[in-house]
């Protein structure tokens, strides 16, 4: 019962609030809250059940108390307060959460490759593991077979950067030859 009375004082007093007597719908209401506190301190002599959409992750506990008294002084339903990051289910308000990108990738992001994650707040993605490969700037990078500082098929090394039939490529940036231009025993060397 103490423990039920300091609850109740800390509400009162953090959150001074006129409640008018029509809520409408679903709207939260005092006793609802009160309800709430009375499980967490009791929870087998409460009717309410943790399985609600209202209250967001399956259990009651004193965030459900904080979501349910926002949505009482913003007149709105208790589920219009949840939003769980990390839980993989895109929720209002967030970009991305957990593993659940939202269909982005690096390439949707403007990378060329790489792993995206979602930051730890569902509010950004992390871009640290995407790469951006240019193909043609002279450099072999992480996916890239030649680079021969052009984007120009037919020279050896593709605009894909990959070396193309009947052609051999080293260094870089890289240098490619016909491998029928090569003589004989100087191909099998190379192979």
């Amino acid at each position: 019962m103490f423990k039920r009375l300091v609850i109740i004082i800390a509400i009162i007093t953090l959150f001074t609030v006129s409640i008018s007597a029509d809520h409408g719908g679903d709207h939260v209401t005092v006793d609802e809250i009160l309800s709430m506190v009375d499980y967490i301190i009791d929870p087998g002599s409460s009717q309410l059940n943790p399985a609600e959409a209202k209250f967001c992750d399956g259990r009651i506990d004193i965030t459900d108390i904080s979501s349910h008294i926002s949505a009482l002084i913003n007149r709105q339903t208790p589920e219009s307060q949840c939003s769980l990051c990390g839980n993989n289910v895109l929720e209002t308000g967030e970009v991305c959460d957990g593993t659940n990108l939202a269909g982005q990738s690096c390439n949707t992001q403007g990378f060329t490759g790489g792993t995206l994650s979602c930051a730890t707040n569902c509010l950004s993605f992390n871009t640290n593991l995407c790469t951006t490969n240019l193909c043609g700037n002279n450099v072999v990078e992480t996916g890239e077979v030649c680079d021969d500082g052009n984007t120009a098929s037919s020279d050896g090394c593709s605009n894909s950067c990959v070396i193309e039939s009947g052609f051999t490529c080293t260094g870089t940036p890289s240098s490619c030859v016909r491998t029928a231009d090569l003589p004989v025993l100087e191909r099998h060397l190379v192979a």
